[in-house]
């Protein structure tokens, strides 16, 4: 039986992904009261941006609610992190636009979120990455989800709850690489990638 082998390059509509890894160059200390040893390679820019992403959620659940990477510059494939995780808190209200309203599948917490209860950390970093999660798998894989402070005391926090979908990204094309005889649709359904798919 004739083994054939053949590469498969997924194009990205809106980014397509290198073969080298890439770093994180944390500026400051704060990160350390989060994890001591913080990632700082990835295989490419994506999973970067989702280790940030799953980065704060861990702050959050740890009553640092309004932590963020708040400067991200890039240069080649380094980027410089600064992370401050602001103020540590008990709990928060949480306020939730009404359009923001159907990313939150929990019926307890979408309630409490429409009577102003306060939620503890621990809900609203589950909160957060929930919707992270629902926005990656409708093709949002940049999505960001945050809080802005409205007012605060020493325990509690009364903050907005931001989301920002960020560019819809699809699979644009395949390329095949090696044997030529292979069909791009042979390959699409072998991998169950299809041009114009959504990414996720």
């Amino acid at each position: 039986m004739k083994k054939i082998m053949f590469f498969v390059i997924l194009v990205l509509h809106t980014i397509a992904f290198g073969q080298e890894s890439w770093q994180i160059t944390w500026v400051g200390k704060d990160q350390t009261k989060i994890t001591k040893h913080p990632k700082e390679s990835f295989k490419d820019s994506l999973s970067l941006h989702n280790y940030l992403s799953q980065f704060q959620q861990v702050a959050i659940s740890k009553g640092y609610l309004l932590a963020s990477c708040d400067s991200i510059s890039f240069k080649s494939k380094t980027a410089s992190v600064l992370f401050q995780p602001g103020p540590k808190f008990q709990q928060a209200t949480i306020h939730i636009a009404s359009e923001d309203q159907r990313y939150i599948r929990n019926s307890i917490l979408r309630e409490r979120s429409i009577v102003n209860m306060p939620f503890l950390p621990s809900e609203i970093s589950s909160l957060m990455g929930g919707i992270q999660n629902q926005l990656l798998s409708a093709g949002y894989p940049f999505a960001r989800v945050s809080l802005n402070s409205i007012s605060l005391d020493k325990e509690q926090l009364d903050a907005q709850l931001v989301v920002e979908k960020g560019p819809l990204v699809t699979w644009k094309e395949i390329h095949i690489k090696g044997d030529s005889t292979l069909s791009p649709k042979f390959i699409s359904n072998l991998i169950g990638i299809h041009v114009g798919d959504l990414f996720n």
